[in-house]
């Protein structure tokens, strides 16, 4: 993992080298994951998930390290929202398109990234179920315009990190969030 690509100064030139609709889709993401905080604390405006994952080009660094995805809760019974999920991928890779669609499906690389910001049917899965053979499919696979690192990407809370007790902090911070919002429009329309 090389530290460099999680700093503001990498944060800051990856800015300087997008287009203003891809910034303002990064500082959008960022300041969505940013309000969602530890319920156990008070809210502090700075605050900020620090393993958080927010560009391509990080994702494509971790191939040799973990990426933890979390997804929201799903409503439940009684209109209470069950925990949030994590996900953890080992060694990721990006490939090119579904390798269930396509056999021949092949990992992507930092010298496709021009072409991947534009187009494709990219998909996120563990490098381990790679073999000389193919590709193993019975493990998961994420469409990468599911995940908030792609522009236009509208993730409903998910996000990825590269730490897992970053994970966990975000995965209880989430689950509380939605809880009590669920509770306090309950609350509100019990009083109507």
């Amino acid at each position: 993992m090389n530290p460099e690509l999680y700093t503001d100064e990498y944060r800051n030139f990856k800015f300087l080298k997008s287009s203003p609709e891809e910034v303002e889709f990064y500082k959008n993401n960022r300041t969505m994951a940013n309000l969602i905080q530890p319920w156990d604390s008070q809210f502090d405006p700075k605050f900020n998930w620090a393993t958080r994952i927010e560009f391509i080009e990080q994702l494509l660094d971790l191939r040799y390290d973990s990426v933890y995805i979390v997804f929201a809760a799903l409503l439940g019974n009684r209109n209470i929202y069950e925990d949030a999920s994590i996900f953890s991928i080992e060694n990721p890779v990006i490939l090119d398109s579904n390798p269930i669609s396509n056999p021949h499906a092949r990992e992507v690389t930092i010298d496709d990234f021009p072409i991947l910001a534009f187009w494709g049917d990219y998909c996120l899965m563990s490098g381990r179920a790679i073999t000389f053979n193919g590709i193993d499919t019975s493990g998961r696979i994420f469409d990468l315009y599911s995940l908030p690192i792609y522009q236009g990407t509208k993730s409903h809370y998910t996000e990825m990190f590269y730490d897992r007790y970053e994970a966990e902090k975000y995965k209880r911070a989430l689950t509380d969030m939605l809880r009590n919002k669920s509770n306090a429009i309950s609350s509100f329309t019990r009083q109507l």
